[in-house]
């Protein structure tokens, strides 16, 4: 049997605007979306929303600030971590 692998999307942003608007659409098309955003609240209210509008579960939130150096590599360094544990997951 082939394997299917499904594609991830990382989209910065994320919580508002064009950036939510966006994952959502890709959650829809059955991608696996990352939700990312400075604020957690944000970051929560998504990835409920995405659940509840797809019922795609294969949704991450990462808190960070891209617009600054230190975010960027805290944004690097949370998406390493939790990448490994969502490829075990969801790309078996």
């Amino acid at each position: 049997m082939k394997q299917e692998h499904k594609k991830t999307a990382i989209i910065t942003g994320s919580g508002r605007g064009i950036g939510k608007e966006t994952v959502v659409i890709l959650a829809k098309k059955a991608v696996n979306v990352v939700v990312t955003s400075r604020t957690q609240s944000e970051i929560n209210s998504t990835v409920e929303e995405i659940i509840k509008l797809t019922g795609n579960s294969n949704v991450l939130g990462i808190k960070c600030d891209v617009s600054i150096f230190q975010g960027q590599f805290a944004c690097q360094i949370g998406n390493r971590k939790i990448w490994k544990q969502y490829y075990r997951h969801t790309c078996k």
